[in-house]
């Protein structure tokens, strides 16, 4: 008995040494988290970028965009992607290839002359001018200089000069009258700035965003002729011809230079537009 008592213990005991030995295989077979030492093969390719602008390549923006493969989901400067500094030198290039329309403001600008009669303000005479004539000029290829922190764009225009442009004025009597004139600007300097970036999906497509501040441009004016109207008009029609210049230039560089760039984005990366 107690030999049989002893066989049916050393079997129990047995049992229990081998079911421990496979749970202990067991946990040696359960898959481990991924480490360096794991063949690449059995690594799961990155398809979204932290937010840092990182790429599939390790990091370098830049160097993922130029393998073909960056995927960052976050606006990264345009300046850094390999491509930037190219792409933003043929649009400056196609931007300087259109005309500039110059349209006046529709707008009066007026410095009609009061007298105080008895506490009232009085209307004495009426000094008014306003003027919807455009007309088109070329600019020059710009120079620009594109960092990280954004682009800035320089243009130089030495003349600007229209003839036979139509406006109407009061002078004295408040009614208006007819008058042609010309308008002529030398020494036109141009500071336009805009923060271009740019985003890609995983499929390696690119998005441009243009950012820009309301402060974007300033236009300074060497000297600036009205041709054709009385001196009374003469400063009223300069402040015209000033805002009107402002106006014309921001448009065409804040909208004409990001088109452009949006046309060579497509070309370079199959890029579409985001504002």
């Amino acid at each position: 008995m107690s030999r049989k008592g002893k066989c049916q213990f050393t079997g129990v005991s047995l049992a229990l040494l081998l079911g421990a030995t496979a749970i202990s295989e067991a946990q040696v077979a359960k898959p481990r988290p991924a480490t360096g030492r794991q063949p690449a093969a059995a690594q799961q390719p990155t398809t979204t970028a932290p937010s840092t602008g990182a790429t599939a390549t390790g990091g370098n923006p830049a160097a993922g965009a130029a393998a073909g493969d960056l995927v960052a989901q976050v606006p990264i400067p345009l300046a850094q992607y390999a491509q930037g500094q190219a792409m933003m030198a043929e649009a400056a290039q196609n931007a300087a290839l259109l005309d500039v329309h110059f349209t006046f403001l529709d707008k009066t600008y007026e410095n009609d002359q009061y007298v105080n009669v008895a506490g009232k303000k009085v209307r004495t005479s009426c000094i008014r001018f306003k003027s919807t004539s455009g007309f088109q000029f070329k600019v020059d290829v710009p120079t620009f200089t594109l960092t990280q922190a954004g682009l800035t764009v320089t243009q130089n225009i030495s003349k600007i000069k229209a003839d036979g442009l139509s406006a109407k004025f009061q002078l004295g009597p408040c009614a208006y009258a007819g008058v042609g004139l010309g308008v002529q600007l030398t020494d036109v300097k141009v500071v336009y700035r805009a923060r271009p970036s740019v985003t890609f999906s995983a499929e390696g497509a690119c998005t441009i965003h243009w950012n820009q501040d309301t402060d974007d441009i300033t236009v300074s004016i060497g000297d600036l002729n009205i041709i054709g109207v009385q001196n009374n008009i003469d400063k009223l029609a300069k402040d015209a011809a000033r805002e009107a210049i402002n106006a014309t230039l921001d448009g065409f560089y804040g909208r004409v230079m990001r088109n452009e760039l949006l046309k060579v984005s497509v070309g370079t990366c199959g890029g579409g537009s985001k504002k």
